[in-house]
């Protein structure tokens, strides 16, 4: 259960119904290199219809690439009524695993791509958040990540409808 002064709570608590009852995108964000693409994960009424990666092709420039990823996205998805993206935090503190300025530069436009595409509201999940949905089969790749993210968001959701509906 999230907690009711958590930022993911707060964010949720006002598009709720969006993430339970419309078209809800979970996206886990990349630039597309030779180890990650763009991963996405579709949701209609809270249930997973479709999920895979935008293909890109790491030997375009970035800027290649970031155009691709709107152009996909414009031509092949529906229009979401909310989407959520995982939160790429503007620093790399120094800690095993962290990234480099460049990456985290190219992480923040690969969000801004995907969120130009949408005229909907969004979500931003910490990946501490999202990474207590790996669920049995759950194998480390965008398209998983993509679906945490989205099982995150539905599962708050859900837990914001039901303590709604004890209130009346």
């Amino acid at each position: 259960m999230a907690a009711k002064d958590s930022k993911i709570y707060q964010q949720i608590s006002s598009h709720y119904r969006e993430i339970l009852e419309g078209t809800f995108i979970a996206f886990d964000p990349s630039s597309g290199s030779s180890s990650s693409m763009p991963g996405y994960a579709i949701f209609k009424e809270a249930k997973l219809i479709e999920s895979g990666i935008i293909k890109l092709r790491p030997q375009d420039t970035k800027n290649v690439r970031l155009y691709s990823i709107a152009e996909a996205i414009r031509e092949e998805f529906p229009q979401a009524d909310i989407i959520a993206i995982e939160n790429i935090p503007p620093v790399s503190y120094n800690r095993k695993g962290s990234m480099s300025g460049w990456s985290l530069v190219a992480l923040q436009r690969s969000v801004g791509a995907l969120m130009s595409c949408f005229n909907c509201s969004y979500i931003e999940v910490a990946p501490a958040s999202w990474q207590k949905y790996k669920f049995e089969g759950y194998d480390k790749s965008d398209e998983m990540d993509s679906i945490c993210i989205g099982l995150c968001c539905i599962d708050i959701a859900r837990q914001i409808q039901e303590e709604l509906n004890e209130k009346s």
